[in-house]
């Protein structure tokens, strides 16, 4: 029971006097400690800092305003040659905590910020000093960087958000900024819904920004690469166009004569536009490209918007009216539709009908006229009402086979649109799909 009693004595001694320690340790160190100069006994020498950066989360990835929000675990490491001490005289304390405010700290700033939260100030978190005057200072941060997208190939497309890290005011004859690994930390990475993470590296330039070229700026450039997960798009936007294609495909095997084929063809055009327009407002203005499923749904809107014109051409052929015309002859050869058919000419004075040229005609007409000459004025009169009543039967029957051209020439122009129709949408849709 003593010796427990004992041992326990020793070991809040021990701690109390840890804790002295520590005190006086700390308040030797910060004895005459100046925090504005740097950390350097000889002042032409430049303090080298380590930058470490961990990409724990994408939060968000805005493509109207072209910024992203990321959770980044930043850790940068220097050494400072004032806060150096023999752990021998302070109870073998290796390391030591305190507050970072509390001595110098390198101006290291993200340059492509966005918003003032976007880590505009130095977060102020505790540093950790080591006995030979390394200095570790990590903080976790939420940073809003700006990011260039490029929608061309949206939604099957891959974004490169650089976050340029440097110092404000130092340049690298006072400050060199390197990078601490080859590359981006992702071991703490969350996954994210929407994006996928394919790349995350770094990169260290020396930028001169002024007029005398041997003053360079070191900086430490993290580039995230991420992919669009496009299911969500695909199944959303997309199927319903191609599906939309497909019921203005059907619609060429309505009959041409069918009203409901430009119903159908109208109400597929508003349809798409409609899901154009929801499109547009998740994409920024920009007129530098054409994202893919922009182009996908003008080409669909271009071919349905085609296929109405023609569907009201082709029921202008089909419904001549009264004042038919017959077929040319450049569409006759065109769509094979043969011969014309006899040609009518009427004589406005009701006496004779001309046929051209069917053999047998004109001789009867004539012997009909020397029978009529023959015959009584109320034969003549029944004569000249039976020659009405032929011509106007023969104009009919005339009438009809025009009619009946014009209809076979439009299905063949029906069919010729459904394959040029066919052929447009497989090439457009190949062409827009093909960039996923």
């Amino acid at each position: 029971m003593m010796t427990s009693i004992i041992f326990m004595f020793l070991i809040l001694l021990y701690g109390y006097v840890a804790a002295l320690s520590e005190r006086e340790l700390v308040a030797t160190l910060m004895t005459g400690y100046n925090k504005e100069a740097r950390p350097v006994r000889d002042p032409s020498k430049p303090v080298t800092v380590s930058l470490d950066v961990t990409l724990a989360q994408i939060i968000s990835v805005n493509v109207k305003e072209q910024t992203m929000t990321t959770n980044l675990w930043i850790r940068r490491r220097w050494r400072d040659e004032f806060l150096t001490w023999n752990i021998s005289k302070y109870d073998n304390i290796k390391t030591v905590n305190f507050k970072s405010e509390l001595i110098w700290r390198p101006d290291i700033v993200l340059y492509n910020r966005v918003h003032e939260e976007g880590w505009s100030e130095t977060p102020d978190t505790n540093v950790r000093v080591s006995s030979t005057g390394d200095v570790t200072w990590g903080a976790p941060v939420t940073i809003i960087s700006s990011c260039v997208m490029d929608i061309a190939r949206f939604p099957y497309d891959i974004q490169r958000c650089p976050m340029k890290f440097g110092s404000w005011t130092y340049n690298g004859l006072h400050l060199n900024l390197v990078n601490f690994t080859n590359k981006g930390d992702t071991v703490n990475f969350i996954r994210n819904g929407e994006w996928t993470l394919e790349s995350f590296g770094l990169q260290r330039n020396e930028v001169v920004y002024s007029s005398d070229l041997s003053v360079t700026y070191p900086d430490v450039t993290f580039t995230v690469v991420i992919r669009r997960r496009s299911l969500y798009y695909t199944y959303y936007f997309i199927t319903p166009g191609v599906i939309m294609c497909f019921l203005s495909l059907l619609g060429f095997f309505l009959p041409p004569d069918s009203g409901e084929k430009l119903s159908l063809n109208i109400t597929l055009l508003l349809a798409l536009v409609v899901f154009m327009q929801v499109v547009t407002d998740r994409l920024p203005p920009l007129s530098t490209s054409i994202p893919a499923i922009g182009t996908f749904y003008g080409v669909i809107i271009l071919l349905v918007t085609f296929s109405s014109a023609l569907t009201i051409f082709t029921l202008t052929l089909h419904f001549r009216g009264p004042y038919i015309r017959p077929v040319p002859d450049w569409l006759r050869s065109m769509f094979f539709l043969g011969p014309p058919k006899a040609r009518v000419t009427v004589i406005t004075n009701n006496k004779y009908v001309k046929h051209s040229p069917q053999s047998g005609e004109s001789e009867e007409t004539e012997s009909a006229q020397r029978r009529g000459d023959l015959l009584s004025p109320a034969l003549g009169r029944i004569e000249k009402v039976m020659n009405h009543l032929l011509d106007d039967e023969k104009k009919m029957k005339y009438k009809r086979g025009l009619e009946k051209e014009w209809k076979i020439l439009a299905m063949k122009i029906d069919r010729c649109l459904f394959v040029v129709f066919v052929l447009a949408l497989i090439i457009a849709t190949g062409v827009v799909l093909g960039t996923a």
